[in-house]
């Protein structure tokens, strides 16, 4: 009895010593307050002018923080890249379209794709279904 005890604790503590090695090591700092605004300003931006052909140096830009600090400050924040994030509010306004009755190729150019197969790719990577499947 004592003995399985013993190996019961033995186990435990291994468990805890690798939990605390691999996973506790691994946190992501927040950005510091400053720097918090212009992230939240970032998002904004890319949730009301989704259409618009964005890259990281624009966005930058437009919200005074450097390239770097921004993916990295966007990344600790919102879990996501300032790409995966732009791509998300496309898709999310492109379902939204299609539900409405849009054509597949009108709300593509109508979120920011250019390309249709690529519209259509991404959405279904997305949503689990093509476009034409979801109206």
């Amino acid at each position: 009895m004592i003995g399985n005890l013993y190996c019961r604790a033995k186990i435990l503590e291994l468990i805890a010593l690798f939990l605390q090695e691999n996973i506790c090591q691994q946190t992501i700092s927040l950005p510091v307050p400053c720097d918090r605004k212009r992230l939240m300003q970032a998002r904004y931006l890319l949730e009301k002018e989704y259409a618009q052909d964005w890259c990281v140096a624009d966005l930058a830009a437009r919200v005074g923080l450097n390239e770097k600090r921004l993916q990295t400050g966007f990344k600790a924040l919102y879990g996501k890249s300032v790409y995966a994030f732009l791509i998300h509010t496309r898709i999310q306004a492109a379902v939204i379209l299609l539900q409405q009755g849009v054509s597949v190729t009108d709300t593509a150019t109508m979120v920011g794709f250019s390309h249709l197969s690529h519209f259509s790719r991404v959405f279904r990577e997305h949503i689990g279904v093509s476009p034409k499947q979801l109206v």
